[in-house]
């Protein structure tokens, strides 16, 4: 059986939950159904060095500005000298390429709808990726959303994002009791405007000035104006005993395994990996009730939530929970079995089955 020829295309692959996710695709994708192609602009990625071996084939375009002219005839030359069958793009540039790349060319195009951006780029992107074979949702929640943007309802296909097992399983740590002392939090996330980590800085000071023993601590880079932001908050109300900044970093179960609870309070999401990843480390998570994170966490029944940008409100949810460790207990079990539902072999059975439909029409 001759092997469908699959072109991969990331930025850099760095840090983030899209750039885990095409390694966690690479690991498991068929190799006997598959011969494998990954390229990047550039070769300064974290995770780049992860992805290179389980790929058949790896290329960089070494880009040298943003819109290089030059990168579009690499691209085109390369589908066109390697035969790709399929291109599957990632973000709005490596799709806005590739739709130019391959004018003319019999090559099918599937891109990764990842996330939301309220610039001139969300445009184009849905612009490009009307003219796409299909374009996946990692949500039922993003396909609906993307429908009412104009995207056509039959391109569009969900496949959920999938979480690394081998980063992510539970790790054994005590309970949290009331007489254990400090209530430790954590939120993974890029510092971006939508992630509003405002509302569980102000759900922290609420807290310490009821008497709560409570720390918060952040993981993740981004954007340098929203996290000064939220560092001049911590300062405005005197948090820095309780509030830390661990920057970007990767981390896993082990690290998950010192706090008691998962919290994100993102306006806007079109999956949740990070919550996925806490859930399938065994940590509690309490979300914002925004369509996809309600979805990942079965509204309600796989972990707790808060009304978006509700400071009182979350830190009412915090409070129940601390004087609850038996919901804490719930929660944590409820959250390892639905993750469950987003190990990788699962996820990529959807994913090889909507190549191979693509393939052959």
């Amino acid at each position: 059986m001759k092997k469908i020829k699959l072109l991969i295309i990331d930025e850099s692959l760095g840090i983030g939950g899209k750039e885990f996710l095409i390694h966690q695709h690479l690991k498991h994708l068929s190799k006997k159904h598959f011969e494998i192609h990954l390229l990047t602009f550039l070769d300064n990625g974290s995770v780049l060095h992860l992805c290179k071996p389980l790929a058949d084939h790896f290329y960089c375009l070494h880009r040298k500005f943003k819109l290089d002219i030059i990168v579009i005839f690499k691209l085109r030359n390369y589908l066109i000298n390697n035969k790709i069958d399929l291109v599957h793009s990632n973000n709005w540039l490596t799709s806005l390429y590739l739709k130019f790349a391959s004018w003319g060319l019999s090559v099918k195009k599937i891109s990764t709808f990842h996330g939301y951006d309220r610039t001139w780029r969300n445009f184009i992107h849905l612009k490009m990726l009307k003219t796409f074979d299909s374009v996946i949702c990692v949500s039922k929640a993003l396909k609906i959303d993307l429908y009412r943007m104009g995207l056509p309802w039959e391109k569009l296909v969900v496949v959920p994002n999938c979480y690394a097992p081998e980063r992510f399983h539970i790790s054994q740590s005590p309970p949290f009791t009331k007489e254990c002392g400090v209530f430790r939090m954590i939120m993974v996330s890029s510092f971006r405007w939508q992630k509003d980590q405002a509302t569980l800085i102000k759900s922290t000071r609420m807290l310490t000035e009821q008497g709560y023993e409570v720390e918060l601590h952040f993981v993740g880079g981004g954007d340098s104006e929203a996290i000064n932001k939220s560092r001049n908050l911590v300062s405005t109300y005197h948090l820095e005993d309780a509030i830390t900044f661990h920057g970007e970093r990767i981390i896993d179960g082990e690290f998950l395994a010192k706090f008691e609870l998962f919290a994100f309070s993102s306006f806007s999401e079109s999956f949740g990996i990070a919550p996925l990843e806490a859930m399938a480390s065994g940590l509690p998570v309490l979300i914002s009730d925004i369509p996809s994170l309600m979805e990942l966490i079965q509204y309600g029944e796989s972990g707790s939530f808060f009304e978006a940008g509700n400071c009182t409100d979350c830190a009412n949810k915090i409070k129940e929970l601390i004087q609850n460790p038996a919901l804490l207990k719930k929660l944590k079990q409820k959250g390892v079995e639905r993750a469950q539902n987003y190990r990788p072999e699962r996820v990529i059975e959807g994913l090889e089955l909507l190549y191979k439909q693509l393939h052959t029409q």
